[in-house]
């Protein structure tokens, strides 16, 4: 009987059996595919994670070094009160190269400066070194005539020129480069009125690091008008809108976010031209923009595929064992060489980590180590590298018993970059010394040298002053460097030394001239180097004059010493500055006179 129930049931047990198989088949082939999809999801994702800090990395980036273009004061004063676009557009050509100079951006393209109305006053192309200083002819034409006979830069702002303040748009230059263009606003800065704008190029590809192969896609589009920033397909639909550009992304892309709407990313499968693809989305951030990735995973229409499945279960089955199997030792492999990279990199930064103190080291021996003994004066410096190593440094000389010789140097870039320029100045200035102390000589000498041994683009701030401390008289000399403060005791005032001067380096027939002064006891002189007057606070606002000068005039009040005069600046930049990165190498040079003989003041002589 029993083997009759077994024999009854047989093609029950079998019907059961193959059922199960089934299900288990299936359950296990959504598995499979669904490791598939998160192993090519992962892969989207790291390679957005390469994308979007090299992109936000270069949006940043812009920003702070787009400051100086339409907050400084000097550009907010040459808007609101220069009426001759001809000399405007000059200085703001010089202004313009060298920031870009110092910035040193290699993916900015080209600038504009616009008037209020959104006609050009400059343009200037960086890569082909296009400009336009005379735009008679185009100060009354409007932007469209500009823009069929300016230059490159100039065309590109006008026909494709943003709207609203630090918006970001995409535009086409006349050779077909493919540009991110940022708009600022120049406002006036008390009372908020635009004066103008300037819009800055950057190269698309500079700012879009992506590296694909041919099953895979990157697209780019603004949240906000969605429209089409990048797509790696093809880079003529830049510009164009998500749905008219890539509508084979649009239908995926509303369904997957209407589905995980609380997501910053999302991944979706989707078919086209019987191809089945994986969408990847995230957003970015700032700038408000989504990154859409995808990648070709199988071929074929899929029900075609799960009924073959189906059917032949054990053997799919077999292949889905095999596949995970492939899949798992992959990670596995590329694992194991991620670690031994990691080894590397870290074996690396160590050694990086040596030189670099030994490069710190080297640089710290360049500058004093112990304060000058002068009778009757307290002098003090101090620098406070923003790296390792910097571009700063100051130095002191006595050529004399009742002479001293101080000066404060700051060499164009940070780190490694000008830390090798700074001990070639710093061996220069050692040699000419004890040739010619007198600082207007000196200023010369160096200029010429340095014009001979520097790359183009490199060149040195430097201020000296020499003190004679029978007289209490002082000649200061200045090349670049922010003008040196002089506290009076006797008005409880702070003057900025006008010494008006091009940084050393920049053309060999250069002239430097100096100022004479003269101290009585309580007076202060001192020179800061531009990292403090421009360090910015977490919104941007910069430390500036204003606040520089207010700080030295509060401590000579309180009679404070030098070294605690230098202590109190450099706790104010701190302080201000707040949780913010230091940009730049920042140091203080400080001289108070304390010595009753020192002779009565006189007013500033320029030789």
């Amino acid at each position: 009987m029993f083997d009759s129930i077994r024999t009854r049931h047989l093609p029950l047990f079998f019907a059961v059996a193959g059922l199960l198989l089934a299900t288990l088949f299936l359950l296990f082939y959504r598995l499979v595919f669904q490791a598939i999809d998160l192993a090519f999801e992962q892969q989207n994702l790291a390679s957005h994670a390469s994308i979007v800090p090299h992109l936000q990395k270069s949006r940043q980036t812009l920003v702070r070094q787009a400051r100086i273009l339409h907050v400084s004061r000097g550009i907010r004063r040459q808007f609101a009160g220069e009426t001759d676009h001809v000399i405007l557009a000059q200085s703001l050509d010089v202004f313009a190269r060298r920031w870009f100079e110092r910035t040193k951006n290699p993916s900015i393209r080209g600038l504009s400066y616009l008037d209020a109305r959104g006609n050009p006053i400059v343009g200037i192309d960086f890569q082909q070194d296009e400009q336009v200083v005379d735009l008679g002819q185009f100060a009354d034409v409007g932007p469209e005539t500009a823009a069929a006979t300016g230059p490159n830069v100039i065309r590109g702002s006008l026909t494709a020129l943003p709207s609203g303040e630090m918006d970001v748009h995409v535009a086409t230059l006349a050779d077909s480069t493919m540009v991110l263009r940022t708009l600022f606003d120049i406002n006036h800065r008390r009372t908020k009125a635009l004066l103008g704008h300037v819009v800055v190029d950057q190269s698309l590809e500079d700012v879009i690091d992506w590296t694909g192969g041919i099953d895979r896609r990157l697209v780019v589009y603004d949240r906000q008008n969605r429209h089409l920033i990048y797509d790696s397909d093809d880079l003529s639909r830049t510009g164009i809108a998500l749905e008219t550009g890539a509508p084979d992304l649009a239908r995926p892309l509303s369904s997957g976010a209407s589905e995980t709407s609380d997501e910053k990313h999302f991944s979706t499968r989707f078919d086209v031209d019987k191809e089945s693809f994986l969408l990847t989305h995230e957003e970015v951030g700032d700038p408000p923009w989504d990154l859409v990735t995808t990648v070709r995973i199988l071929t074929g229409p899929l029900e075609f595929q799960g009924t073959v499945l189906i059917v032949a279960s054990i053997f799919f089955v077999s292949i889905g064992g095999l596949t995970i199997y492939v899949l798992v030792t992959r990670i596995r492999n590329r694992s194991e060489a991620l670690e031994e990279a990691n080894q590397i990199v870290s074996h690396h930064n160590q050694m990086l980590e040596q030189e670099l103190r030994t490069a710190h080291d080297m640089q710290m021996r360049l500058m004093p180590t112990s304060d000058p003994k002068l009778a009757g004066y307290d002098i003090v410096g101090h620098c406070r590298p923003a790296e390792a190593v910097g571009g700063d440094f100051f130095q002191y000389f006595t050529p004399g018993e009742d002479r001293l010789l101080f000066g404060l140097a700051d060499v164009t870039g940070h780190g490694m970059q000008a830390a090798i320029p700074t001990m070639v100045f710093s061996g220069l200035l050692n040699t000419q010394v004890e040739y010619t102390p007198e600082p207007q000589e000196l200023m010369q000498r160096l200029n010429q040298s340095l014009h001979r041994v520097l790359e183009k683009r490199t060149f040195i701030c430097f201020s000296i002053g020499e003190l004679h401390s029978t007289t209490g008289t002082m000649r200061i000399s200045n090349g670049g460097c922010p003008f040196p403060y002089h506290y009076r005791t006797r008005t409880g005032t702070v003057d900025e030394i006008d010494l008006s001067a091009i940084p050393l380096g920049v053309r060999a027939e250069s002239a430097y001239g100096t100022t004479e002064i003269t101290l009585e006891p309580g007076d202060v002189v001192v020179l800061c180097s531009d990292g403090i007057i421009e360090a910015a606070n977490p919104e941007g606002e910069l430390f500036g004059y204003d606040r520089t000068r207010e700080v030295i005039r509060q401590a000579g009040k309180q009679s404070l010493s030098a070294r605690q005069l230098i202590q109190r600046v450099l706790d104010d930049v701190e302080r201000f500055a707040g949780d913010g990165k230091q940009e730049d190498d920042q140091t203080v040079v400080v001289l108070r006179a304390e010595s009753s003989t020192a002779p009565a003041p006189s007013e500033l002589s320029r030789n």
